[in-house]
C-alpha cells in the first residue's frame, strides 16, 4: 500500500457520514483532496493526488477478497462501497440507543434506505417464518436479518443473536413506558377486564407485571402458557385497535406498534413451540407405556 489506509479512512468516511456505504467517487475526491494537503511534506501522495482512483481500486482489493468491503450500485445508479462491519458496528449503538431510549422505534429499512446490498440481508416475515427460522436459528451477526412486519410499518433490521430475547425484552420495556403515559395502565385494564369475563384478576396481575417486573414477562411468554397468551394476543389486538384511530404517528407511536407486532408474533412462535413440546412429550410417554406391556416388554 502506497502512503494511505484506504480501508482506515473508509471507516472513519463512513462513521462519519453515518452510513455503512460510501458513494465511491465522493471519496475518491477526498482521497484526492487530502493527498493534494499532504504533497508538500509526504511525497508519496504526489502520485495519489495525480491518480486517486487508480490507486484506490489497487489497494481496496485485498479487503474485497477478505469480505470486508462489497462494492455495488444504488437505485440512482451510483456506484457504493459497502463496509459490513462497520454496518453491525452501527446497528449494534442503534440498539443500544433504543433499549436507553423508550420513544425510539427500531431500527427500520427507511433508516438504511439504498445502503445495503441484498445478499447481506435475510428476511424474515415475523407471523409465517419465524418457526422454520428457529429450527436452524442464526448465530453470526451477517447476514442482517430484516424482521417482516406488515401492519403499514416497514421492516426492522437485527443482529440474529439478539433475537428473540433481547428484541422481545425491548418491546416489553417500550409497552412498559407506553403504559405509564397518559392513563393508559387503567384505560387498558378497564378495557380490557370489560371484555374478558371471569379474567380481571389476571389482567391487573399482567398488567402490574408488565410496569413493575418486565423481563418476568419475557420468561412467561417463553413458557408459552395459554393464559399468558391469550393475555398478550388480547392486549396487543386492544392497542392495535387503538392505534387505527390515529392519523399522526410520532416516533414513540411507531415504536409501541412495532413492539405490539413483535410481541405478537413471538407469543404465537411460543405458544406453537410449547403446544409441540407438549405433544412430543405425551407421545414419548405413550411409547413407553406400551413398551412396558406384551407382547414387547417380553420381547425387547
Amino acid at each position: 500500500m502506497i502512503g494511505i489506509d484506504v480501508y482506515g479512512l473508509l471507516e472513519r468516511f463512513a462513521v462519519k457520514s453515518q452510513s455503512p456505504a460510501i458513494e465511491v467517487g465522493i471519496f475518491v475526491k477526498a482521497l484526492q483532496s487530502y493527498a493534494q494537503r499532504n504533497e508538500d511534506e509526504l511525497p508519496e501522495m504526489d502520485e495519489w493526488a495525480a491518480k486517486p482512483a487508480e490507486l484506490f481500486r489497487e489497494n481496496i482489493i485485498p479487503y474485497e477478497k477478505q469480505k470486508k468491503v462489497k462494492f455495488f450500485t444504488d437505485v440512482r445508479g451510483m456506484e457504493q462501497v459497502f463496509l459490513p462491519e462497520i454496518f453491525v458496528t452501527m446497528l449494534s449503538n442503534d440498539y443500544a440507543m433504543v433499549e436507553n431510549d423508550t420513544s425510539l422505534p427500531f431500527p427500520d429499512e427507511k433508516k438504511y434506505e439504498g445502503v445495503v446490498p441484498p445478499e447481506f440481508l435475510r428476511q424474515i416475515d415475523v407471523y409465517d417464518e419465524l418457526n422454520v427460522y428457529f429450527e436452524r436459528p442464526q448465530s453470526t451477526n451477517l447476514p442482517i436479518l430484516k424482521l417482516v412486519l406488515h401492519n403499514s410499518l416497514s421492516g426492522i433490521f437485527v443482529l440474529a443473536p439478539d433475537l428473540p430475547r433481547r428484541v422481545l425484552e425491548i418491546a416489553i420495556i417500550k409497552i412498559r413506558a407506553f403504559l405509564r403515559t397518559h392513563g393508559n395502565s387503567e384505560f387498558y385494564t378497564h378495557r380490557l377486564t370489560a371484555s374478558s369475563e371471569g379474567r380481571a384478576n389476571l389482567i391487573k396481575d399482567m398488567i402490574n407485571q408488565i410496569e413493575s417486573r418486565p423481563v418476568e414477562c419475557v420468561t412467561e411468554i417463553e413458557s408459552g402458557a395459554d393464559n399468558i397468551n391469550i393475555f398478550w394476543l388480547n392486549f396487543c389486538s386492544s392497542v392495535r385497535s387503538q392505534f387505527e384511530l390515529k392519523t399522526n404517528f410520532e416516533n414513540e407511536d411507531v415504536a409501541v406498534m412495532q413492539s405490539i407486532v413483535i410481541i405478537e408474533a413471538l407469543c404465537s412462535y411460543y405458544k406453537v413451540n410449547a403446544v409441540y413440546q407438549r405433544n412430543k412429550t405425551l407421545g414419548l410417554q405413550a411409547l413407553e407405556s406400551k413398551l412396558r406391556h406384551t407382547p414387547f416388554y417380553h420381547t425387547l
